[in-house]
């Protein structure tokens, strides 16, 4: 039996139900979190290497890996709830240090996975590089992605002067973080002190991009679903709007002109990620398609649910052909009797 390995929380209902779709096309699949988990260990000496988790008996067996998340060395919430809401410098620095040890063990687990030619969705090398937002969008770039544009800078004065170059105003302009994690904000809502702590740490400014926000998922070069996802039109960030965020978002299914369709795989193919998904505003009725990002492991259950779309099915079947193939190759096996059976 092909054996997959999820690596995610199984409590995250995207998670499970990519494991649930698993089994049912019939793999053994075991689970880690992002996290080195109890009883997980890696030894190495000068002749061999052997890496062991509960209920996995050998890490040579695995076929194949779906990385819902990668171990991250932020200090979870956990160690803040724990102490009640607040911990002292020495703290803070003791389970910083130790998170990182955990991330380093179980990201170099992974990362050894990849380099024996474990098939993978996405590889971790290239999910670290996708998540590089300046680098990604150049990807795009070059890709054929239309853009807006966009400067990213650490200087207030550089900011200042791109809000107001060839005719935009601080109205039309917006503001993220670099490395992702909070919601879009228009640089007009942003007082002296906020521009002037770009000092501090660049951010991304560009010009505002209006129309429908698309979600486009793409499985191996196939675009698998785009959908409009359901918000109001003058909707700046709608991760932020409370009908998306309380799961009650509406979607509708739209047809990718084949230029913007072939731009999407050629942006995840140079990203090198097999599964992906893209963010595109459109105003509707125009011929203008703004790429805004590309996420390695992108939030898609609700359009899939809603709309029918086939996102997991098509996902989990990718990995699974690649890694019973690896399987049969591995044991000398005729790889079509096993995908038979599959």
């Amino acid at each position: 039996m092909t054996r997959i390995l999820v690596v995610g929380d199984d409590r995250d209902l995207q998670t499970a139900w990519q494991i649930e779709t698993l089994q049912r096309l019939g793999a053994d699949v075991i689970t880690m979190l992002p996290t080195a988990p109890e009883g997980f260990a890696w030894t190495h000496s000068a002749t061999t290497t052997g890496m062991r988790a509960d209920g996995l008996d050998d890490f040579e067996s695995i076929d194949g890996a779906l990385v819902r998340a990668l171990p991250s060395e932020l200090v979870g919430a956990h160690v803040f709830d724990d102490a009640g809401g607040a911990i002292d410098h020495d703290t803070y620095w003791v389970e910083s240090c130790m998170q990182r040890e955990r991330a380093d063990a179980m990201l170099s687990t992974l990362l050894a996975l990849e380099s024996a030619g474990v098939p993978m969705m996405n590889a971790p090398s290239r999910s670290l590089l996708s998540r590089r937002k300046p680098w990604q969008l150049d990807v795009l770039r070059r890709s054929g992605c239309r853009l807006p544009a966009s400067i990213i800078t650490n200087d207030p004065l550089a900011l200042r002067a791109f809000v107001t170059a060839d005719g935009r105003t601080p109205h039309e302009c917006i503001v993220k973080p670099v490395a992702g994690g909070a919601l879009t904000r228009l640089v007009s809502e942003l007082d002296d002190d906020a521009v002037g702590s770009v000092r501090d740490a660049p951010v991304i400014v560009q010009e505002r991009a209006h129309g429908d926000d698309l979600r486009v998922m793409v499985v191996d070069g196939d675009v698998v679903s785009c959908a409009a996802i359901g918000v109001p039109d003058d909707t700046l960030d709608f991760r932020g709007h409370a009908t998306y965020a309380n799961g009650g978002a509406q979607y509708h299914n739209v047809d990718l002109p084949a230029d913007v369709r072939a731009a999407c795989r050629r942006a995840a193919q140079t990203l090198g990620l097999r599964f992906c998904g893209f963010d595109i505003k459109h105003p509707r009725g125009s011929d203008d398609w703004v790429f805004l990002e590309c996420n390695n492991s992108p939030i898609y259950v609700d359009v899939e649910r809603k709309l029918g779309h086939k996102i997991t099915e098509r996902l989990c079947t990718a990995l699974l052909d690649k890694a019973t193939l690896r399987r049969a190759a591995r044991s000398d096996v005729d790889p079509s009797h096993i995908l038979a059976a599959l």
